[in-house]
């Protein structure tokens, strides 16, 4: 009878222990392959949410879920979903993604309170091109007996 207490004690703590969530809630800051990128991320319960930053912009997680030390979340962007999988080790959080195919994996730092985040933004034609102020198309007077000047 005693042992089956203690049995069954031990298999209560080792599945507390077992179901208990990362603490992965904050801000993390790193590299995923060549990109810079920046999570913000909140745990209530077994459940992730939180925002993605890249270069090319930010926008929510989905499907996100803790289990133990590990978390997996997709991230939707342009008509493209990437699952996201991730491990924490301590402070750091190794995070790999499939992206066209391609295993890319890196590591991330949880960033102090008060400590800025800046993803610089992947450089687009329309941040260099400038369509305005459009030229006024000055038409001339007509002169008699010359050829019309052209109107632009």
């Amino acid at each position: 009878m005693k042992i089956k207490f203690i049995l069954s004690t031990a298999m209560m703590l080792l599945a507390a222990s077992l179901s208990h969530a990362a603490d992965v809630s904050g801000r993390w800051l790193g590299k995923l392959g060549s990109n810079d990128l920046a999570l913000n991320l909140k745990v209530e319960g077994k459940k992730l949410t939180g925002t993605l930053y890249t270069p090319d912009g930010d926008g929510p997680i989905s499907n996100g879920k803790v289990s133990g030390n590990t978390i997996s979340f997709t991230y939707s962007t342009n008509g493209v979903t990437t699952p996201y999988a991730g491990t924490l080790n301590g402070e750091s959080l190794e995070l790999g993604a499939v992206i066209q195919g391609k295993e890319t994996k890196g590591t991330f730092s949880r960033v102090p309170d008060g400590q800025a985040v800046r993803i610089t933004p992947r450089m687009r034609p329309q941040m260099t091109e400038y369509w305005e102020p459009v030229p006024k198309i000055v038409t001339p007077a007509p002169y008699p007996e010359l050829v019309p000047a052209p109107s632009d």
